[in-house]
């Protein structure tokens, strides 16, 4: 079989755990094409592999600048709040605090 083989050859050459078969008119957007590149799969599996990698490595990079910030006297916990409140839509994170304000006064009298 060469790089681009049927979809019933690509089944037969090598057998997926966990998949049984890839039937009906093709794989993916192209249902038209009854073929699927092996090096163009690869490519795209190689990538996301890849990528995370490179999450998990940026998971402990920034692990490591939490355990800094710690050591530093700050709180971990709070700074992930802050972060978490910078990335959010000012006006969303506006709305939010205008409603627990009504709903405080109303509580309170």
């Amino acid at each position: 079989m060469n790089m681009t083989g049927t979809v019933r050859e690509l089944n037969e050459a090598r057998e997926i755990p966990g998949v049984k078969s890839v039937s009906g008119t093709g794989i993916g957007h192209n249902s038209g094409d009854r073929s699927i590149s092996a090096e163009h799969l690869t490519s795209f599996v190689k990538r996301i592999e890849r990528l995370n990698e490179e999450k998990a490595a940026l998971g402990v990079d920034i692990r490591e600048v939490y355990a800094e910030a710690k050591s530093a006297g700050f709180e971990p916990k709070i700074m992930r709040k802050v972060i978490a409140e910078r990335a959010r839509d000012p006006s969303d994170v506006a709305e939010e605090k205008a409603l627990i304000e009504v709903y405080m006064r109303a509580m309170m009298g």
